[in-house]
């Protein structure tokens, strides 16, 4: 039995909201239910997720917090701009199988797609709409708000779930579906039943500053058809940065955030094979790269969606400068491996084909096609998760390449984090929050876009870095200097994404629940948490 860090007495007031005819210790772990706003199968909300499930599961000793498989709705049914996935998700499905994803379409007719996408520009410039053409839209908001919440309750109700994440669903992409939920949880939760819903922002609305033909897509801030979470006892509401706390005091609502930073993925600490029979030598075949990785090519990652804000152009760009460098030094050409999906967003993947074949690197760059939760087999196609991913560029000798062209749109951006922990060296733009959130600490290249040899004086500072990762390729000072980058970059990770937030949150969900004293203790002492737990706010 762990040692007595925690006991329900000492949480009055954090179970005063719970009907004692609910208050029934169960033996197992919380049944969690996720919801995504993305409406896509890949995403960084997804990895992130992933990343939150492998601190129990990758724990030693720690017991199941969260029962597996978990019911999914990522949103499909509700992002008629994410045309190749509405509103069944794709034609192909590879989801790990502690994800039990639904393909639910509770509303469709002719047309619901544009009614969709009619509501959300209107919800965005609420202002110009007189007081009859709001209430033509909050006819058409009922009407497809009422079936989705018919299933979330139902759904709710056959998964016997206790708390749902909910991620990035305070955005204005479907209101309809976000009013469904706030009132579908209600239904469920408002009357002292444990549990409620866990909102998880990774972006606000003001400062999510996506724009489309010239229009914001969202509004500045919330207004009479964008619910947000409140302070009932069933709502807890959880950002991403504490650079979002500004923004989310402008909110009218007494809820103050938890701030829960991203989780980072936990990386092998064995050497990735590339020689020999292995998925990894399986997967560089299927990209048609294994002859130039063995040949000495490193790979640089670019792990971004196929979304323009991203600035995958950019990317395209620098690997051109860097392919000018290496071939005047010498050096093997690196490979770009871009994450993303060009089903996404078929109009700019077109556009990025054609850099990359006017720049000459149509052979050097592979469109992965979205990068999975777990590596397998997509059907005859074999995938690399991003832990295996970022393994395969420090095998290589390669880095990463992360350039938004944006700069108020990432929240957190976390390019620059994935390259610290495996040891990689990361090139970037200028973004608002790579000085907001990693500070002055953080050993990048950043490459300055507006000058004339930006990207020569960037490529031939990330070829250098990339060189001295070469154990014995430079002498032993600049190695010391690489070495002393990598440590530093190191520790600023670990106190930029610290894991006991989460693991606390875990543990809170799971206490409101009322699951047993004795696997809470359990999965304290697992964790690492002998301070306790702290009371929701």
């Amino acid at each position: 039995m762990a040692a007595d860090f925690f006991s329900i007495e000492s949480f009055p007031s954090f179970f005063s909201h719970i009907s004692q005819d609910y208050f029934i210790s169960v033996n197992h772990g919380i049944n969690l239910a996720l919801i995504s706003g993305d409406g896509l199968p890949i995403s960084g909300f997804l990895t992130g997720f992933r990343n939150v499930l492998d601190l129990i599961t990758q724990t030693p000793s720690c017991p199941p917090l969260i029962n597996h498989p978990i019911a999914t709705d990522l949103g499909y049914s509700w992002r008629p701009d994410k045309a190749a996935f509405f509103p069944t998700g794709p034609k192909e499905t590879f989801y790990p199988r502690w994800l039990s994803v639904t393909n639910a379409t509770p509303v469709s007719y002719p047309g619901y797609g544009e009614d969709l996408l009619r509501i959300r520009r209107e919800v965005a410039r609420l202002e110009l709409l007189d007081d009859n053409r709001r209430l033509e839209l909050c006819e058409r908001i009922t009407a497809i708000r009422m079936p989705y919440q018919r299933h979330f309750e139902s759904w709710f109700e056959e998964n016997d779930i206790d708390w749902v994440c909910a991620v990035n669903m305070t955005l204005s992409d479907a209101v309809p579906v976000t009013m469904a939920l706030h009132r579908a949880a209600e239904q469920r939760w408002g009357s002292g039943r444990p549990g409620g819903v866990l909102f998880w922002d990774h972006d606000l609305l003001s400062s999510y500053a996506v724009h489309e033909n010239d229009e914001r897509v969202y509004p500045l801030r919330p207004n009479e058809f964008t619910l947000v979470p409140q302070a009932v006892p069933w709502h807890v509401w959880a950002i991403v940065s504490d650079v979002l706390l500004p923004e989310t005091r402008l909110y009218p609502i007494d809820l103050r955030p938890l701030v829960v930073p991203n989780i980072l993925p936990l990386l092998s600490r064995q050497d990735i094979p590339i020689q020999g029979p292995s998925i990894v030598s399986s997967f560089l075949l299927g990209i048609d790269v294994m002859d130039g990785v063995r040949a000495g090519r490193p790979i640089l990652l670019c792990p971004n969606r196929i979304f323009p804000v991203k600035g995958i152009e950019i990317s395209i760009r620098v690997l051109a400068a860097i392919k000018g460098v290496s071939i005047k030094r010498g050096l093997a050409v690196p490979y770009l491996l871009i994450f993303g999906d060009p089903e996404e967003d078929p109009g700019y993947a077109a556009e990025l084909h054609l850099v990359a074949h006017e720049s000459r690197l149509t052979d050097d760059i592979r469109f992965l096609g979205g990068v999975p939760l777990c590596s397998g087999v997509k059907g005859t196609r074999v995938m690399l998760d991003e832990k295996d991913l970022l393994q395969l560029a420090a095998a290589t000798h390669g880095g990463v390449v992360y350039t938004p062209n944006t700069a108020n749109l990432e929240s957190v951006g976390l390019g620059p984090a994935l390259a610290s922990i495996a040891d990689l060296p990361r090139l970037v733009s200028k973004f608002n929050a790579l000085d907001q959130v990693y500070g002055d600490g953080l050993n990048v290249i950043r490459l300055d876009v507006s000058s004339p040899n930006g990207f020569d004086v960037a490529a031939r500072c990330l070829v250098d870095w990339m060189v001295a990762s070469m154990k014995g390729s430079v002498p032993t000072s600049q190695q010391k200097a690489w070495l002393d980058v990598v440590l530093q970059n190191k520790g600023l990770m670990k106190k930029k994404f610290p894991m006991k937030p989460w693991k606390d949150l875990l543990l809170r969900l799971a206490v409101d629940r009322g699951v047993n004293d004795d696997l809470i203790l359990d999965a304290q002492a697992a964790l690492g948490m002998a301070e306790g737990i702290s009371a929701m706010m």
